[in-house]
């Protein structure tokens, strides 16, 4: 198995992540065929110019994997206290986690997320959310086995499109349990 480095990402990786996000994107949204809709979609969220916006932004991180090969993955992950969509999650988002098809099953996963746990444990914040495609079988059950909890159902829309999620939260380190 490759060797995988990760390092944060900088404004010159905009393209690199743009690369690995339209890859994984239409992989999975989109492997029946790119509809009109996914096509502009891909376009707007993942191009070069979209990502170097985020890496500008002081609150988001982001994470590069990479082997000897090249640019393998990246997590995204917002390092504010953002409620989710279900009631009574809030905590840092993981916005993206992308990992290149050829990958999946290496540990680049794991050490993307792993990495954003150790940020979210390092700020003031207590517990770490993302959200998944509710037809996204392989990422529900990476996501469980790294310790997530399905918190509830969710939607997310694009133009008229509407699509069933799941949040999937954890907490990053022990809660305060007051004493008397």
């Amino acid at each position: 198995m490759p060797t995988i480095h990760l390092r944060p990402g900088e404004n010159t990786d905009a393209v690199l992540i743009a690369a690995v996000a339209t890859h994984v994107f239409l992989d999975t949204y989109a492997a029946d065929g790119v509809r009109p809709d996914l096509a502009r979609e891909v376009f707007e969220f993942c191009s070069a110019q979209a990502f170097a916006a985020a890496l500008a932004e002081p609150e988001r991180r982001f994470v590069i994997a990479s082997t000897e090969a090249g640019v393998v993955g990246f997590a995204e992950l917002l390092l504010n206290d953002r409620p989710a969509e279900v009631e009574g999650i809030t905590g840092a988002e993981v916005v993206r986690l992308y990992v290149q098809p050829g990958s999946h099953g290496t540990g680049v996963g794991r050490a993307l997320l792993g990495r954003c746990e150790e940020l979210v444990a390092a700020s003031s914040l207590p517990s770490l959310w993302l959200t998944v495609w509710e037809r996204n079988e392989a990422a529900i059950g990476f996501y469980r086995r790294m310790g997530f909890t399905d918190a509830g159902a969710g939607t997310y829309t694009y133009e008229d499109q509407v699509y069933g999620t799941r949040i999937f939260a954890k907490e990053t380190r022990e809660p305060h349990v007051a004493t008397r």
